[in-house]
């Protein structure tokens, strides 16, 4: 397998050169949440799974030494490393995303990651161990990467103050 630590530092590298914000999905991301909630398991990694914020597909044939599989840009692309790991990625349109640092990385907040999973009876230990990732850093701040830096006071003042964004009122009861 591919060094998993030198695919994040690449992918990194050219997602701030572009200025798109990524978090980190999948496995590789329930692997690392254990690793910071010191929850042990099993789970064998494949491919790398990262989604990003932006309005259009990355275009890029080669990131790196990685091409893409897919003739064209597509809302998902597969590329491939030189081993044939994969590296998956996916665009939201969405304005953010909420995540959890850990070492430097920004990876997909568990609500969002179990969401994933959920009735797929296949992903049955990857559900149990991320319900005890969620309780496990319930109590944390949730930070979330935004499609456009906002300055801090106009970030403060689209928010609630539990910290959701304001589209979230409709959801809210007060």
């Amino acid at each position: 397998m591919s060094n998993l630590t030198e695919i994040i530092n690449n992918l990194t590298n050219f997602f701030n050169t572009h200025n798109i914000k990524f978090v980190i999905a999948g496995g590789v991301a329930i692997n690392y949440l254990c690793d910071k909630c010191s929850i042990n398991n099993n789970f064998e990694i494949n491919n790398l799974d990262i989604f990003y914020l932006a309005n259009t597909p990355i275009a890029a044939t080669f990131i790196g030494d990685y091409w893409r599989i897919q003739n064209s840009p597509c809302r998902s692309a597969t590329y491939k490393t030189k081993d044939n790991f994969n590296i998956n990625l996916t665009m939201t349109r969405t304005n953010n995303m909420r995540y959890i640092q850990f070492n430097n990385m920004k990876i997909m907040h568990p609500n969002n990651l179990i969401s994933y999973y959920n009735n797929d009876i296949i992903n049955l230990d990857k559900i149990n161990v991320l319900k005890k990732i969620i309780d496990s850093v319930s109590g944390e701040t949730i930070l979330y990467i935004n499609k456009v830096d906002f300055l801090k006071i106009d970030n403060e003042s689209r928010t609630l103050s539990n910290g959701e964004p304001l589209a979230r009122r409709l959801f809210v009861g007060n």
